[in-house]
């Protein structure tokens, strides 16, 4: 009975050959389809899965309070002062705390300038961000602790002010700070 109905098979693909073409062909074509759509899908999750994790795997970001209202009177919270961070970073597991203040100001080399955002931070800062350096070093907490006037450029503002020069070891102007 089974191979009865394998050679009616093979005798109808035989009879109609461009229709079981064309059927073939729709098949490859939609499996083929298919298959691109999830590689994408999965590319695309690996994408924002990537992203993601560059923000910082298990990255807990603290602020203080908005405030409070009383009567009518709006109250500022307190800033966190370093004597907080490192409580926090005291914490069982708490693997570092870093603090962080930005602001976006103008930055100037030569007769090039560009708006950045800057971040005021420790060197704790790369490692929770898990941020690699193309060159240069990072900052120590000997340049923290001296007031050492030292800073790490990101690739963006790195093209604006000096194209394809080498960055390292000129002096720019954040602000009206060089």
């Amino acid at each position: 009975m089974f191979w009865l109905t394998v050679l009616m098979a093979l005798r109808e693909i035989r009879r109609n050959v461009l229709r079981s073409a064309l059927t073939m062909l729709g098949m490859v074509i939609g499996v083929g389809a298919v298959i691109a759509l999830v590689s994408v899908g999965q590319g695309a999750t690996a994408k924002v899965t990537s992203d993601i994790g560059k923000m910082g795997n298990n990255l807990l970001m603290v602020f203080p309070g908005s405030g409070h209202r009383r009567q009518g009177m709006a109250t500022q919270a307190a800033a966190f002062t370093l004597d907080d961070v490192s409580a926090l970073a005291a914490l069982p597991g708490v693997a570092a705390a870093a603090p962080t203040g930005s602001a976006s100001k103008l930055v100037v080399f030569g007769n090039e300038n560009t708006s950045s955002s800057i971040t005021g931070t420790t060197p704790d800062y790369l490692t929770i961000r898990d941020y690699a350096l193309e060159s240069g070093r990072v900052f120590s907490e000997a340049d923290i602790t001296g007031g050492n006037p030292v800073c790490i450029v990101g690739a963006t503002t790195r093209t604006n002010l000096f194209a394809d020069a080498d960055p390292i070891g000129e002096s720019i102007r954040v602000g009206h700070v060089s």
